[in-house]
């Protein structure tokens, strides 16, 4: 599940690539398309490891490959089906207090929440308040990874990271 910090107007034609890295690790790249009024960031909950930390997860940077899902889409196009087919908490204070790490990946400014309790430690304006992740217990024990959106709309260059998962 995507989650903005700020409100959308719109987001559409996601495009998700994930797969196993080795025992215990998994990289996923992301682009969508999207329009917002106010800067934003982008947060996606991510299946995390037992104690994790912001190495737990680290950027590769996409920006040179904008067309990386063309070139996967040209290599595994979709098939086409028969005719006859059926159409298919962690809400305490943060471990520390000292600021998350923000890195430059590409076009975006980017950061590893390791916990929910980790937000505490980044820019207000890209957090998603408490009260919300309690509608949705099930990421209490997930991380989250949080790229800044450089402008307020578009489509940027897919984001991409490799997690201990």
């Amino acid at each position: 599940m995507c989650c903005f910090a700020q409100p959308v107007e719109r987001v559409g034609k996601t495009k998700i690539f994930t797969r196993l890295t080795g025992e215990g690790s998994q990289l996923i790249a992301y682009q969508m398309e999207y329009e917002s009024k106010a800067k934003n960031a982008m947060i996606l909950p991510i299946p995390s490891a037992p104690n994790p930390t912001e190495r737990s997860a680290r950027f590769l940077d996409l920006k040179d490959n904008d067309g990386f899902f063309d070139q996967l889409h040209r290599a595994f196009p979709t098939p086409v089906p028969p005719s006859d087919s059926i159409a298919s908490s962690r809400f305490g204070a943060a471990a520390n207090s000292v600021k998350l790490a923000v890195k430059e990946v590409g076009d975006f400014i980017a950061s590893v929440v390791p916990t929910l309790a980790d937000f505490s430690r980044l820019d207000p304006q890209f957090v998603i308040a408490p009260d919300v992740w309690k509608q949705i217990p099930e990421y209490a024990d997930y991380s989250f990874i949080v790229f800044q959106l450089e402008k307020l709309s578009g489509k940027p260059h897919p984001m991409a990271f490799e997690f201990e998962s």
